[in-house]
């Protein structure tokens, strides 16, 4: 038996609903078991394989699930993990493309602060997960000569996610952090949807943030990671340049230079 072979044949039938190919992969390769059928076994570790994925899930989207409803998310993640099996062998990997996929769906056309919200959940995941990194010696800059400061670059954090949103999608997100089910209604109906918001997600040490910027920083951060040098953001940004600088650097959204 060749086990490469094997892998790719229960792959296909853990994520294909194709009971044709199932029955095949069963007979090929399972033994029924006490009153069980190859078919039968074969169902049983393809939902084993599909709880394990949809409780990741499930933990890496609480609060989209609230908004869905648990019956309902669970359901979409069914269709989901179908539509996208995992791609790597690593389980904090799966669940990049749920935004992809609530974004096809007409149900959610008109609910866009739930793919919103499934985005930051996604972006706080992947700054949960991100490897940890040294920070620059800010004090080594007084040593460049003013042609060198002109090619600086200036990097985020490697766990960092700059989000733009058309919602005050922050806000619902904290609300939702709350115990009480009626004090969560009524912080809910003071939010203004139409609050655009710009976010900065990541973690330091042990500990992750989420917080809201105004529009300047987060461009100017924006730029930074797009790769622009000191010289780019001086004419760009101006007299507000030192301003964005300082305090991104203070705040650690700045990370490090080169």
């Amino acid at each position: 038996m060749n086990l490469a072979s094997l892998q790719e044949d229960l792959l296909d039938v853990f994520f294909n609903t194709d009971n044709k190919s199932a029955t095949q992969i069963a007979n090929r390769y399972l033994k029924p078991h006490a009153k069980l059928s190859k078919e039968q076994c074969l169902t049983i570790y393809r939902n084993s394989v599909h709880g394990v994925l949809k409780q990741h899930l499930c933990s890496v989207y609480p609060v989209s699930q609230q908004l869905i409803g648990k019956q309902r998310f669970r359901v979409l993640c069914d269709q989901f993990i179908d539509q996208y099996p995992p791609g790597t062998p690593y389980l904090s990997e799966y669940g990049e493309q749920l935004p992809t996929f609530f974004m096809s769906l007409s149900a959610f056309t008109k609910l866009k602060c739930v793919v919103d919200m499934v985005t930051l959940e996604w972006a706080r995941h992947c700054a949960w997960h991100a490897a940890n990194q040294e920070a620059s010696d800010f004090t080594a800059l007084s040593t460049v000569t003013q042609d060198e400061q002109a090619l600086l670059v200036f990097y985020l954090p490697k766990s960092a996610h700059l989000l733009r949103f058309s919602s005050a999608i922050d806000d619902i997100w904290r609300i939702h952090q709350l115990d009480d089910v009626e004090d969560i209604s009524k912080k809910l109906e003071a939010v203004d949807m139409n609050d655009e918001r710009f976010i900065i997600v990541y973690r330091q040490g042990k500990k992750l943030y989420q917080t809201s910027l105004d529009k300047q920083v987060w461009l100017f951060l924006s730029r930074c990671r797009e790769g622009a040098n000191l010289a780019t953001l001086s004419e760009e940004f101006g007299e507000a340049l030192a301003t964005c600088l300082s305090t991104t650097v203070k705040r650690g959204w700045i990370s490090s230079f080169e």
